[in-house]
């Protein structure tokens, strides 16, 4: 598993993405007891509130199954990009840095710590 990138973000609305910078939605919370919610061209992630403090965000790529090291699966799904980037972070605080995973449909995997609580570490597996 290589990484990618890593930030500390304010999760303004106790949520981080990883997204399609040029996207025009953003997936919905219905229920409010999810965990994660995701459309095509993003994935927000429930986290600990801003109120707490940051949350670090890692991109990482490869095979591995995080969940060995104190992170569990909160998400396998398809990530689409339109072109190289994503961006991670917080839409709503304008907190979002760029990142290049290149065009096209790829796997993430998003692995949560600590296990069973909310999420003060999110690391996006991408699987090519």
């Amino acid at each position: 598993m290589t990484l990618v990138t890593r930030a500390d973000v304010t999760p303004f609305y106790g949520q981080v993405e990883i997204s399609d910078p040029g996207k025009r939605d953003y997936p919905r919370f219905m229920t409010g007891h999810e965990r994660v919610v995701a459309i095509p061209g993003c994935i927000a992630v429930v986290t600990r509130g801003d109120q707490e403090g940051k949350v670090w965000i890692e991109v990482r790529r490869g095979e591995s199954d995080a969940s060995a090291d104190g992170f569990e699966c909160v998400f396998d799904g398809d990530l689409v990009l339109a072109g190289d980037d994503a961006a991670v972070g917080n839409t709503i605080g304008n907190e979002l840095h760029q990142v290049r995973l290149g065009p096209g449909r790829d796997r993430v995997k998003v692995f949560t710590s600590p296990v069973g609580g909310l999420a003060h570490t999110v690391r996006f597996l991408v699987q090519d």
